[in-house]
């Protein structure tokens, strides 16, 4: 896809009849493009245009299906569950530490900002 040119039809170059071709003018494509010739002459879209498109409408329904199917909401239920469990682990280190009353009450908010500045949302 990315070596046609997408600006024009395709540059052809015609060939004189032989005796093999029966008459007919034989037409080589030296420069591909959307636009290309048929087989028999005619202008088409080339091939790979259409298999492109074709290939990303199938992507897009099968990406919707998975969005039917829940995926999403399921990706969202992980991440919180995950969450969850970062959060509980934190707060039994936490306890673990036997830290002051100050330094316990303090803790949260730090690790809390160590999170954010790790995840980019601080």
């Amino acid at each position: 896809m990315a070596g046609l040119r997408g600006d024009s039809t395709a540059v052809v170059e015609f060939v004189a009849p032989t005796s093999a071709s029966l008459g007919y003018t034989d037409i080589v494509v030296t420069e591909p493009a959307l636009i290309d010739p048929s087989h028999l002459g005619d202008m088409k879209i080339n091939p790979l245009v259409v298999e492109y498109r074709a290939w990303t409408s199938e992507h897009a329904k099968a990406c919707k299906l998975a969005l039917d199917a829940g995926v999403d909401a399921k990706l969202v239920q992980l991440a919180q569950s995950e969450a969850q469990n970062v959060a509980k682990s934190v707060m039994a280190a936490i306890n673990d530490l036997d830290l002051t009353p100050e330094q316990a009450a303090k803790a949260p908010q730090v690790i809390a900002n160590i999170l954010r500045a790790i995840t980019g949302e601080g």
